[in-house]
């Protein structure tokens, strides 16, 4: 147990110094492709073991020693326990085709337990292959190198049949031909592997190529807590959203900066990311932070992921708003205005119709208690049109907040909500914790929020806004609506003289005087190196906490978890009593943050002069 704790020890200590390539331990065996595994269970075969390491590459040779039976036991008579046919010693080597094969067995299997039993897996620098008999059964070294579970090699002839008439000069023309084509392609074939091979190694040494245990689990971090209240009303949604191809193409060419024409990036496609399945995907991170009830948190963390990536450009007729420009002029008169609010609740208690269709995400993600309605027809040329990110992310929440308002089970809840919108733009495309360049969205309404750590300084750099009265935006926004903004006795600013928040899903009846569901949304194209990790958060850390106090409160965690519950635990020592949700989300900068810790004695100071008992005491 000493050597596989040793081991995982190194390993944990190159991931946190992000050594590679030269620098690791690992390179000190490059010039051989056998490992070690100890610890195995006496009862497997030869096909079991392959069957458990062969998920890290193809293996070409097995050696597992057999048990020798004893013919009698220490007291002359029969062995106590016999050893049974084919059963192993407990120990074996194998060998990889491609030596990387053995760093990542050493780095995942290594302490793995297989039936109760604790692997050992390590190189081995120097494997000696068993003797073998030769025809005068004396024992000898072996002449070439043994592979018993390689795939049989294939041998081309490249000499001309035996059909080929060779006195006819057309006959032996051709098979000179034929062989000469043979030996194009198997060069071209071997120069293909050994470019791809170079790349690999390049990539390894650039880190481009992640090491990640997979003993780790996921690759970021979140935690939650219910603090003081009730429920827990907060909700937290990752998800993988496909979006349309071209649809992603145009929207990253429109948000290119000048100059942007040189990047790698610049001119990306799905054809270039490696096809459509993995070019279209992005990843979805969503903090939601309900009041009123956990009802509409939750419809949120379920479903607004769902209408967003089922959007279509012909829904947008139905909605308005800040989609106009899509709404035909000529039919504009033609088409009746969204039902009030108040309207709405009245039909919902005659039990008639509301004039809007149930879209198709409410059924791929299932809801009891969605309510299916008819829908203005939309015109023809919407059907063909393309949404950028924006517009497809106001569509998915306007949808969403209609479905609240449409169903009673809602009724005086509502909920902020914070998303992350993670796309890798390296081609070929690689998980986004690796890539080099992305693309960042964000999807905002009230007090959650996202921000990022900048590598070079450790810097917490915001990515989105409070959607407080007192942000200057929305006070000018609601200013001429008309509606009031007063300030409480405890000087903080509020809308209506109730609402901390003037963009949320559900608040009917705030609705009509200014809140709203529309979003704020960001996009940005940033190098994955020069940021860390990016973090979101609900009020119930935002309020206790620094923007600068999260990111160094992370600083060192080994890992994106590790990062989380240090958060949450420096909000919980401050007193937080609110719902508390984090998530930090690893990016290509991970594990190396510069620069110095800024709050570290603030965060002292603050933890050793709370009282958190201060708000429980009679």
């Amino acid at each position: 147990m000493n050597s596989v704790r040793e081991i995982q020890r190194i390993n944990e200590r190159e991931l946190e110094l992000g050594l590679h390539g030269a620098g690791s331990w690992h390179d000190q065996y490059k010039d051989s492709a056998y490992i070690f595994v100890g610890g195995l269970p006496y009862d497997l075969t030869e096909g079991d073991v392959i069957t458990i390491f062969s998920q890290y590459g193809e293996i070409v040779n097995i050696h597992l020693p057999k048990k020798r039976a004893e013919p009698t036991g220490r007291d002359g008579g029969a062995p106590r326990d016999p050893p049974q046919k084919g059963h192993n010693r407990g120990f074996g080597f194998l060998m990889y085709e491609d030596q990387r094969s053995t760093v990542l067995a050493v780095d995942n299997l290594n302490g793995a337990k297989v039936l109760g039993r604790t692997l050992r897996v390590d190189h081995v620098a120097n494997f000696r292959q068993e003797r073998i008999r030769d025809a005068d059964g004396n024992l000898v070294e072996a002449e070439q190198q043994m592979l018993n579970c390689a795939p049989p090699e294939i041998v081309l002839d490249e000499e001309p049949g035996d059909e080929a008439d060779l006195e006819d000069p057309m006959a032996a023309y051709l098979a000179d031909k034929a062989r000469k084509k043979r030996h194009s392609s198997r060069d071209r074939e071997r120069e293909h592997e050994r470019d791809r091979s170079e790349r690999r190694r390049r990539e390894r040494d650039a880190g481009v190529l992640a090491r990640l245990p997979l003993r780790a689990g996921v690759t970021f971090g979140a935690e939650m807590s219910r603090g003081n209240r009730a429920r827990q009303e907060d909700a937290l949604s990752v998800k993988c959203v496909s979006l349309p191809c071209e649809e992603l193409r145009k929207d990253i060419a429109l948000r290119a900066p000048d100059g942007a024409t040189r990047d790698p990036w610049y001119g990306w496609s799905c054809e270039q990311a490696g096809g459509a399945d993995l070019g279209s995907q992005v990843v979805w991170f969503g903090v939601f932070d309900g009041h009123g009830g956990p009802a509409v948190s939750s419809l949120l963390r379920d479903k607004l992921h769902c209408v967003f990536e089922q959007a279509q450009p012909d829904m947008i007729a139905d909605t308005g708003g800040a989609l106009q420009r899509w709404v035909d002029p000529i039919s504009h008169e033609r088409i009746r205005s969204p039902p009030s609010f108040a309207s709405l609740t009245q039909e919902a208690v005659d039990g008639a119709t509301p004039a809007l269709e149930h879209f198709q995400a409410l059924d791929s993600c299932g809801d009891a208690n969605a309510t299916h309605t008819t829908r203005i027809a939309p015109p023809e040329r919407l059907r063909r049109a393309d949404m950028t990110m924006e517009e497809r992310a106001t569509l998915a929440c306007l949808m969403m907040d209609r479905e609240v308002h449409q169903n009673e089970a809602y009724q005086g809840t509502g909920s902020t909500a914070s998303v992350l919108l993670v796309h890798s733009l390296d081609l070929p495309a690689v998980p986004w914790y690796a890539s080099e360049y992305l693309s960042i969205t964000t999807i905002q309404l009230g007090d959650t929020r996202f921000l990022l750590c900048s590598a070079d300084d450790g810097r917490a750099v915001p990515l989105t806004t409070l959607h407080h009265p007192d942000d200057r935006g929305e006070a000018e926004r609601l200013s001429r609506l008309g509606a009031g903004i007063v300030t409480d006795s405890f000087g903080e600013r509020r809308f209506l003289g109730t609402l901390a928040n003037t963009r949320a899903f559900g608040d009917r009846a705030a609705k009509r005087y200014g809140v709203t569901s529309e979003p704020e949304v960001r996009s940005l194209v940033l190098r994955g190196a020069q940021f860390a990790f990016a973090i979101g958060v609900s009020d119930g850390i935002s309020s206790m906490m620094s923007d600068q106090e999260m990111v160094d409160e992370c600083r060192n965690a080994q890992h994106p978890q590790e990062a989380a519950q240090r958060v949450l635990r420096y909000a919980e020592d401050l007193g937080t009593d609110d719902n508390a949700t984090v998530v930090v989300v690893p990016l290509r900068g991970w594990g190396r943050i510069g620069g110095t810790d800024r709050t570290h004695a603030k965060r002292v100071s603050r933890r050793s002069n709370t009282d958190i008992y201060r708000t429980r005491r009679q």
